[in-house]
Parts: structure tokens; sequence; C-alpha cells
């Protein structure tokens, strides 16, 4: 690429670039913004998603292993039926 066909490329963007009115130009680079990506995925791929649900399917395991041994859960007060008292709380 010559430097004069180098100078026209880069006249054509700025006066392309003045010429648009500011808010058709804030609306583009919205719409930039929202097609891009998550940062985790980008520079991570998939293991942030992988981990994430990993997590979450040990929390909803733990979870059904609590209601299986009798533990009940009111008011997000975890009570646990006892001989002596009918709800202690744990």
């Amino acid at each position: 690429m010559k430097t004069n066909d180098y100078v026209r490329f880069l006249t054509q963007t700025v006066l392309e670039h003045l010429e648009t009115p500011k808010e058709e130009r804030i609306k583009r680079k919205i719409e930039k913004k929202e097609q891009k990506e998550p940062f985790m995925y980008k520079y991570f791929g998939t293991m942030p998603y992988f981990f994430k649900e990993g997590v979450r399917m040990a929390v909803n395991k733990r979870r059904k292993f609590r209601l299986k041994k009798g533990k009940f859960q009111i008011k997000n007060w975890i009570f646990e039926k006892n001989n002596e008292n009918e709800g202690v709380r744990k």
C-alpha cells in the first residue's frame, strides 16, 4: 500500500466520522458493546461457565441431601427435629 493510498483512506474515514450525527455514532457504539462477548468468556473460554454450573449443581445436591435427612426450613431458619424439643435451631 502506497503512502498516497493510506492518506486517502485516513481522510475518507475521518470525513465519514465527522459527517455522521453524534446520536448515530453513540447508537453504533452501544450496539457494538452489546455484541461483545463477556470478558470472562473472551479470555478464559467456557471454563468459568463450567465452574459456575458445577458450584450450582453441588449446592442443589447438598440441599436435596439435607431435605432427605429430616431437616426442614421455615422462614430461612433451619430446624431439626429433636426428641427433647420439637424444633431446635441448628
